[in-house]
């Protein structure tokens, strides 16, 4: 064993390389600074320059401090679509409900093939993630639709799985808790995510998946503070993007390692515990012949759809009831009394109102060719290459359908007259998970306030 040296020392061993050191400089300090004015200038960008969104200050990665800005202009100024152009790319942004699926049908050439290759080629890090891509639309999708349905969750045993690993992860949970006599500190964002992460891996994957293992969640949560980098054009920067490189890599292990013993018995292996969803996307991967990374990747991205929006809507849920004690003693008080949580109404009221106030990724398209479309008496040319993103934050803030929108009200959706937050998109290419996603919000809602008692004492989000 080599003896434990002195830190200082080590770094005074280093070779120096002055002409190296003023090389990186010269080279990364000016790209630092035109990134830095590019936000500046976005930050401090009119209304009228483009819609604004919940937003973090100072660098993407050196936090999130979410401040929510008034939209009460954007709908006037900007109309039902407007065109930017962000870090290169061409943006058309639609804030009329239906209109996304109004241009879809009358254009062949919009389709979400384009943007699903590029998130399943960040997430996996696939060189060639075409492919996969291929199969996910005409193969995977399609069983989504069925085994993700309400009575499909039922019947697939799916919901039942996840409630049931949802109880053995907080019983876990409390026995840390006595163990520690009161003196553990658990960070809302911690115990939000690691639950719904936990107990989906456990539904989908069986016990076999390691998302017990701190590594394994490290490499997670890694992954979701750092994904916009490799989204973007510095993914291939080194030092920016070497974090989240190597845990997506990692995370990538783990899906081969959990799958390789299946994989190579060709099918006539069984893995423990497996929901029957996720072995008909393994038996189609075979049938396809896609590789054994590529269905890996596959599950990977299946597995990020089905916890990462999930659990960003759960917390925020949790960071407002816990601010409003009435609220909190109603959704508790339904919590004890029912069993059923899916028949809660005001657990229903406040999963809508979320729904509708949060932040959440946006529906996106991709356009191969020029069109052109007619919008209230204006027309539109919408260029090849542009992407076509739907936000509803107009229709979610319009005063007019609810009254202080900008504030954030449990129980508003009790009124039944009221229009649904439209969160999954619209059309064909509505998000096929939006039933598993509000059955995972409720189940985890309903279970931590049946079992916990929950007080604020800070009002940080953190």
């Amino acid at each position: 064993m080599l003896p434990l040296q002195d830190p200082s020392r080590l770094v005074e061993n280093v070779p120096s390389n002055p002409t190296l050191a003023l090389t990186f400089a010269l080279c990364s300090l000016p790209a630092l600074a035109g990134y830095y004015y590019l936000y500046q200038h976005d930050k401090s960008r009119s209304f009228a320059d483009g819609p604004r969104r919940i937003r973090g200050d100072g660098f993407p990665w050196f936090g999130y401090s979410p401040e929510r800005q008034p939209r009460s202009r954007s709908k006037v100024s900007q109309g039902p679509l407007h065109q930017i152009v962000a870090w290169g790319k061409r943006l058309a942004i639609v804030t009329k409900p239906m209109l996304l699926v109004r241009i879809e049908s009358e254009s062949k050439s919009v389709n979400t093939f384009t943007p699903r290759q590029d998130k399943i080629g960040a997430l996996t890090g696939l060189q060639d993630p075409a492919r996969l891509t291929e199969v996910m639309e005409e193969r995977i999708l399609p069983i989504t639709i069925k085994a993700l349905s309400p009575s499909g969750l039922i019947s697939s045993g799916l919901q039942a799985a996840f409630d049931q690993a949802l109880m053995s992860i907080t019983s876990e949970l409390i026995a840390k808790l006595r163990a520690s006599q009161g003196h553990a500190t658990i960070r809302l964002s911690d115990y939000v995510f690691q639950s719904i992460f936990r107990a989906t891996a456990a539904a989908f994957f069986g016990p076999t998946f390691p998302s017990s293992d701190p590594d394994t969640w490290s490499d997670f949560s890694t992954l979701i503070s750092e994904i916009h980098i490799l989204n973007s054009s510095i993914s291939k920067w080194p030092l920016i993007a070497r974090k989240a490189r190597s845990a997506r890599t990692s995370m990538m292990r783990t899906f081969v390692r959990y799958l390789e013993d299946w994989w190579y018995a060709d099918g006539y292996d069984r893995i423990d515990g497996i929901s029957p969803m996720v072995e008909r996307f393994l038996l189609a991967a075979k049938e396809e012949e896609l590789g054994l990374e590529e269905a890996a990747g596959c599950l990977f991205s299946v597995f990020w759809d089905a916890v990462v929006n999930v659990s960003s809507t759960s917390f925020w849920l949790m960071a407002q009831v816990l601010e409003d004690d009435s609220t909190s003693r109603a959704i508790t008080s339904e919590a004890r009394s029912r069993s059923d949580y899916s028949k809660a109404r005001i657990l229903d009221s406040t999963v809508h109102e979320t729904l509708r106030w949060a932040p959440l990724p946006q529906p996106v398209r991709h356009t191969a060719a020029d069109m052109a479309i007619d919008v209230d008496g204006k027309r539109y040319i919408i260029h090849s290459g542009t992407q076509i993103i739907a936000d509803m934050s107009d229709f979610h803030f319009d005063e007019d359908l609810y009254a202080e929108a900008q504030g954030f009200n449990a129980r508003r959706f009790l009124d039944d007259s009221l229009p649904l937050p439209r969160p999954f998109g619209e059309g064909k290419h509505m998000c096929k998970g939006m039933h598993l996603a509000k059955l995972q919000i409720k189940s985890f809602i309903s279970t931590s306030f049946r079992v916990f008692d929950f007080k604020s004492f800070s009002r940080s989000l953190d």
